[in-house]
């Protein structure tokens, strides 16, 4: 059974958001700083009981220091997420309020989503949570977070509006921040045990999916344009982002067991985004 001073060691570091290397040596070093504070109380006369009650409440409480611990290792991350929040909630009242009142169309499914992705925003950057579960999470909201953007953007330029190309503007810049969030989670911030293939599966797929989404939803958008309200064969415009977020977790569901496999997957996305590139640069090629 593990003592109250490696309990309170565990407590501290396990839900820091840092990489396993990182964490095992903050909890060596904090160990032993708290065996020293023990060592000395017992000197003192103090029972072991008391000396390791005693040591604990002169370190601190454990929120407090993980929550210092946190902000040294990841500084501005907590604000640079609530700004971001905030941005999209007010960016997302402006445009479908100005989209409203200039061309009369109520994007009312689009606001319901981008409210609980700016609502989960804020919940992620004032709850602390562990870094498997931020990440499990996380990274599916960054996800649909970046594809609400997108249909905004072409929202916004959309607009018969003087205000069109800084609302337009904006919304580019929640992108790339977005974009970058995606980025520093999976690449920047990833456990110490990740290696730089795995990493470099995760660039592709990001990458690709920027490409594919991007694709997708302007012909969903476009879409709605045309006919003014859903229609069935619009899912053969999703069809593309479908099966690109189908083969990104295949990828990595195949990596611990069959990696030759994911490679192989990998260059899926890949052929798609090519594709889609060549169709934008150069669309005589496919009529």
């Amino acid at each position: 059974m593990n003592s109250q001073l490696e309990q309170f060691a565990q407590k501290i570091v396990f839900k820091l958001d840092c990489s396993q290397a990182e964490k095992e040596e903050m909890y060596e070093e904090m160990l032993i700083h708290l065996e020293i504070s023990r060592d000395e109380l017992l000197k003192q006369g103090y029972s072991l009981e008391e000396a390791e009650n005693l040591a604990v409440q002169q370190f601190g409480n454990a929120e407090v220091v993980r929550s210092e611990l946190q902000q040294v290792l990841m500084p501005y991350r907590k604000e640079m997420y609530l700004t971001f929040a905030l941005a999209s909630l007010i960016w997302t009242i402006t445009i479908y309020l100005t989209q409203l009142f200039t061309n009369g169309d109520a994007h009312i499914f689009w606001l319901m989503l981008a409210f609980a992705c700016g609502t989960t925003f804020l919940i992620f950057a004032l709850l602390p949570l562990t870094n498997h579960l931020r990440k499990r999470y996380q990274n599916s909201l960054l996800v649909m977070s970046l594809l609400v953007l997108i249909y905004e953007y072409l929202m916004a330029t959309s607009l018969n509006h003087t205000l069109s190309s800084s609302l337009a503007f904006g919304t580019l810049l929640l992108i790339m921040t977005n974009v970058f969030f995606l980025y520093q989670t999976n690449l920047i911030e990833t456990s110490g045990k990740m290696d730089k293939d795995k990493k470099a599966i995760h660039f592709i797929n990001i990458t690709s999916g920027l490409i594919i989404g991007a694709f997708s939803l302007f012909f969903i958008w476009a879409g709605f344009a045309l006919f003014g309200k859903p229609q069935p064969k619009m899912i053969l415009f999703a069809s593309p982002l479908i099966i690109w977020g189908g083969l990104y977790k295949l990828q990595l569901v195949l990596w611990n067991n069959n990696r030759t496999f994911s490679y192989i997957i990998t260059t899926l996305p890949i052929f798609i985004s090519l594709l889609i590139v060549a169709f934008i640069l150069a669309p005589e090629l496919f009529l």
